[in-house]
């Protein structure tokens, strides 16, 4: 599944993509957000985090809490755990940072540091186990990018 996100992520305009997820016009940040939600929901048939499987990379919504930027990651579980931030992808106006197949660069994890540090994280998938990661109340923007993969019902509310 790694390479299907992978191939896609070819087509992003990635500092785009940043600019999307920190203004008010955050249209293409919920197309990629989307794609990505698409890419899981083909996969593995649900828009549920599913126990059963050992390791999956879940579409997300990432805010720094110092800095308050927000951006798009996968980030990576081992029944419904964080495995290590080593897995998670992140998607930043560099392009992909992700330790494996060698998409990290200094600038990159330079960047990271900078921009992401500590984050609070929302899913567009339920993610049932996830009670520790979803004490953060979402910002306007996140919950419209979330809103925008998985519309909630009339009268319901993010948080």
């Amino acid at each position: 599944m790694i390479d299907t996100y992978l191939k896609y992520f070819d087509s992003i305009d990635f500092a785009c993509l940043d600019a999307s997820c920190n203004t008010k016009d955050n249209g293409y940040a919920k197309e990629v957000l989307k794609a990505m939600h698409d890419i899981f929901t083909d996969t593995y048939g649900t828009d549920f985090h599913i126990g059963d499987y050992e390791y999956m990379s879940i579409p997300a919504v990432i805010r720094g809490r110092e800095s308050k930027h927000t951006g798009l990651a996968l980030i990576a579980f081992n029944q419904a755990v964080y495995i290590t931030n080593l897995d998670n992808i992140y998607l930043t106006p560099l392009g992909v940072a992700y330790h494996g197949a060698g998409y990290m660069t200094d600038e990159k994890l330079e960047y990271l540091n900078e921009k992401v540090g500590t984050y609070d994280v929302w899913f567009p998938v339920d993610v049932s186990d996830d009670l520790e990661l979803r004490k953060a109340k979402p910002t306007k923007t996140v919950s419209e990018l979330i809103e925008y993969c998985q519309p909630v019902q009339p009268g319901m509310t993010m948080g």
